[in-house]
């Protein structure tokens, strides 16, 4: 879970997510998931309803995060089970970003502003 809640910012909390292979959340600014996909990251639509990644209303997107994790309350054997489905999207998202190419997206982004 991250927690900048109105910038699309991609920080070390997601990164080392996607790097131990973790499932995540992100309670942070609008339109991160999207961004992550855009680089070619798998998310865990999965696991939770990512609609909150589009709500522009930081309580909105909020509540919705919440309720995800409130959906999974307590469920710890059933959140394993289908995170053990799923470990081939969290090894993909590991080797990914092992080999994601930083220097060019920093670049890239830079030449973008």
């Amino acid at each position: 879970i991250d927690g900048t809640f109105d910038q699309t910012v991609i920080t070390e909390k997601i990164i080392k997510s996607l790097y131990f292979g973790r499932p995540f959340l992100v309670n942070g600014g609008p339109y991160v998931l999207e961004t992550l996909r855009e680089l070619g990251f798998k998310t865990c639509d999965w696991l939770f309803d990512e609609s909150y990644d589009k709500m522009e209303n930081v309580l909105d997107r909020q509540e919705a995060i919440i309720s995800n994790i409130k959906r999974y309350s307590g469920q710890t054997d059933k959140i394993m089970e289908i995170v053990k489905q799923n470990r081939d999207v969290l090894e993909y998202n590991h080797n990914h970003l092992v080999n994601f190419n930083f220097e060019d997206y920093f670049v890239n982004m830079l030449k973008s502003l």
